[in-house]
């Protein structure tokens, strides 16, 4: 029988016992690849937690802002203020009206490809 070289260059004097070593180290080699995917997945669902989380505080801030634009407009239109409120309140509304414009420009992060 010819020798066998192992993939190193040396003479494998052993092949079953090679066999088993190299079957043994891709063992390893893929638990350590179903750990890491687990630690990946773990850290996406964690990640995917916080952003909607933060989802929800975006839509929690646009609502009350549309709330307040609403009652500035419900006083203005009420007559009941000042002209120097007037235009405070004018500057109010325009500000709460480009704050809530960001808000809904705000794009929901794009789902993650299927595995």
């Amino acid at each position: 029988m010819p020798d066998l070289i192992h993939p190193e260059g040396s003479i494998i004097t052993n092949p079953t016992q090679w066999i088993v070593d190299a079957l043994y180290d891709l063992k390893c080699k893929v638990g350590t690849l179903i750990s890491n995917q687990g630690k990946l997945m773990s850290a996406l669902s964690d990640y995917a937690a916080k952003v909607d989380a933060f989802a929800a505080n975006v839509a929690s801030a646009a609502d009350a802002i549309k709330t307040a634009i609403a009652a500035l407009q419900a006083q203005i239109a009420a007559g009941t203020v000042s002209s120097s409120d007037q235009a405070a309140l004018d500057k109010s509304l325009a500000d709460l009206g480009a704050a809530a414009a960001k808000i809904d420009a705000i794009a929901a992060p794009p789902a993650p490809p299927a595995p």
